[in-house]
């Protein structure tokens, strides 16, 4: 944490060339940048603001409060696949990675099952169209069960990504 008076120091940006032949396709990937994690709390519905949270990720402790929106937002290092949530006096584990697209069914199964609406391991049809319909009646679309556009664009402004 800085606090006034600390100096921070940048180091000069470094310049690297790299022969590559015209003509053709090249590919480039720069290391290191973290990836961003982000977390939303909810409880009945409504943010759980002010929280106190401890993230560990490997070697990696972020510790804090939760935002005016229940989120939980910080770097961690690029590839991290698991971390520890200690909250509320809980501790949950947590795995990490991309999601799919909300557009293909895996995308929305994990969405569904992360908003508390789809259990993880439910694997029947049933249960994504009896989830999909509790969603749309929670966020003030029609009950049908079935995707349709509104439904995947309320569900990425729900789940935030």
């Amino acid at each position: 944490m800085l606090k006034p008076g600390d100096t921070v120091t940048l180091p000069d940006k470094e310049i690297r060339q790299v022969p590559c032949a015209t003509g053709r396709t090249h590919t480039f990937r720069l290391k290191g940048i973290p990836e961003r994690f982000r977390l939303r709390l909810h409880e009945d519905g409504a943010p759980r603001t002010k929280v106190p949270y401890r993230l560990v990720i490997g070697d990696v402790t972020h510790e804090g409060e939760t935002n005016e929106q229940g989120l939980i937002e910080c770097g961690i290092p690029p590839g991290a696949r698991e971390a520890t949530l200690e909250v509320g006096g809980e501790e949950y584990t947590l795995s990490l990675g991309t999601l799919q697209p909300v557009s293909t069914e895996e995308g929305l199964r994990a969405r569904l099952a992360n908003l508390g609406f789809l259990e993880d391991e439910a694997s029947e049809e049933d249960a994504l169209s009896e989830a999909v319909a509790r969603f749309q009646a929670e966020y003030g679309l029609m009950p049908s069960g079935t995707v349709d556009e509104r439904t995947r664009h309320k569900l990425r402004e729900a789940h935030g990504a």
